[in-house]
């Protein structure tokens, strides 16, 4: 549950000068929310975020001479302190109460002796038992953090409850760090496709000492350096083996810090009852695929499997680039996040993400060179699904290409849609004409 605080008898608030009198100066505006116009607190619902810091960002909104800071659920102490900094700084500015959603109004020295650490530290733990509660009854939960999704499930919750009365703070620290991952001297690891030998295929990433690395569970194995060689693990096999000294910082997402060579030596030794010399052992077999795509991969030419790989990254130039250019650090975000999320309904889908992957930079540059009009590469996407596969196929992948355009429109900018559902409108028409080229809705 989220928590509001009420500042009311409002005229103006001025954006600049309750921003520089707040304590922390990496507060920061998202890059969607509505702009200060004339120094006045933007129009409609803003976010504010504390950079590398903020786990959630804190709703704002300035109408009718009311001020709202609102809190959401699972947020760090430090998102909760700049709601209430926010407003005890205009209530102190323009001589009035606060009023907290759940109380009276009250003067602010008041307000800061009753929402103080100590009930933020309750509220948090209030609203962590939820969230373990839900997750004993429903499996995975999922929330939107500043920049990335949480999805948390039997592995997180089995390594962060392990930490007994600190399991609080160990789901903050792993929420912040999938959070800023960009910050950090991280490496995130993409997928590389074996061909197909005796029936089986294989995709799995490359694990080396003294580097932090980041893997997704939509692997086959792991592949470990070994005196100049390599040796294959199942992921969950080795995160057995790290025990803590890896975490889950979502359920697919694995965080394995530097090793440093000693230790990797140790390391070696350990799990070599668990490795394979050849990655094929691990690899998936092609007949045991409920929804056989390297048979579906046989019925499109090499032309429209080409375009089929193309499909992802068509999806985001029409719906990033609907408010305007799109810039290096989108499409960065993007490719980071394509490898962060192997996993999808469609899996024709997940089997033309596996195959984008390990050729993501060269696809994304023929893309972006506008080698291939996106109006007639959906039109072809559309046509040769629809003449190659069966129609539950076809309309799943449909589908999957549009949950993630809506997804790319919903994150523009970082918070913005995740938070409020503000898709622009260029982008609804985007996401509009996406649907009618792939057959979905009609226009007519």
């Amino acid at each position: 549950m989220s928590h509001s605080f009420y500042v009311d008898n409002l005229d103006n608030v001025n954006f600049s000068d309750v921003i520089k009198n707040l304590p922390n100066d990496a507060v920061k505006l998202t890059e969607d929310s509505p702009q200060p116009v004339n120094g006045q607190w933007p129009e409609g619902e803003s976010y504010l975020y504390i950079d590398n810091v903020s786990l959630r960002p804190v709703e704002t909104s300035f109408s009718e001479g009311t001020f709202r800071a609102r809190v959401f659920a699972h947020s760090s102490d430090e998102d909760y302190r700049l709601a209430i900094q926010l407003v005890t700084e205009i209530a102190s500015k323009n001589h009035q109460k606060v009023t907290p959603e759940d109380n009276d109004p009250l003067e602010i020295e008041t307000l800061l002796k009753e929402y103080n650490d100590d009930w933020i530290r309750e509220h948090r733990n209030d609203m962590f038992r939820m969230l373990v509660d839900s997750h004993k009854r429903s499996g995975t939960v999922s929330m939107w953090g500043t920049n990335r999704q949480i999805k948390a499930g039997e592995r997180f919750f089995g390594q962060v409850l392990a930490y007994g009365e600190s399991a609080l703070n160990e789901y903050a620290e792993r929420f912040k760090l999938l959070n800023y991952m960009d910050a950090e001297d991280i490496y995130i690891a993409q997928g590389i496709r074996l061909a197909e030998k005796d029936g089986k295929d294989v995709l799995f990433s490359l694990l080396t000492p003294e580097v932090s690395t980041i893997l997704h569970d939509g692997i086959n194995a792991v592949a470990l350096n070994n005196n100049d060689d390599a040796v294959y693990i199942e992921l969950d096999a080795f995160a057995d083996v790290l025990g803590e000294k890896c975490k889950w910082l979502s359920e697919h997402t694995l965080f394995v810090p530097a090793i440093s060579k000693r230790k990797w030596a140790i390391l070696m030794d350990d799990l070599s009852d668990l490795t394979f010399e050849d990655p094929y052992q691990l690899g998936s077999p092609v007949e045991a695929k409920s929804e056989d795509c390297d048979r579906l991969k046989s019925r499109f030419s090499d032309a429209e499997w080409h375009l089929l790989l193309c499909s992802p990254i068509l999806v985001f130039l029409s719906v990033a680039g609907a408010d305007g250019e799109v810039d290096d650090k989108e499409i960065k975000s993007f490719q980071k996040e394509l490898t962060l999320n192997l996993v999808s309904d469609s899996a024709l889908l997940q089997e033309v993400m596996m195959a984008l992957l390990p050729e993501l930079p060269s696809y994304t540059k023929l893309v972006m060179s506008g080698e291939i009009d996106p109006v007639t590469g959906f039109s072809q996407i559309k046509k040769s699904l629809d003449e190659k596969v069966d129609a539950e196929t076809a309309l799943s992948f449909k589908m999957a290409l549009l949950k993630m355009g809506k997804s790319i429109a919903e994150s523009s900018g970082g918070f913005l849609g995740i938070f409020g559902s503000k898709i622009s409108k260029e982008e609804k028409q985007a996401l509009a004409a996406l649907s009618a080229l792939l057959g979905l809705i009609d226009l007519d």
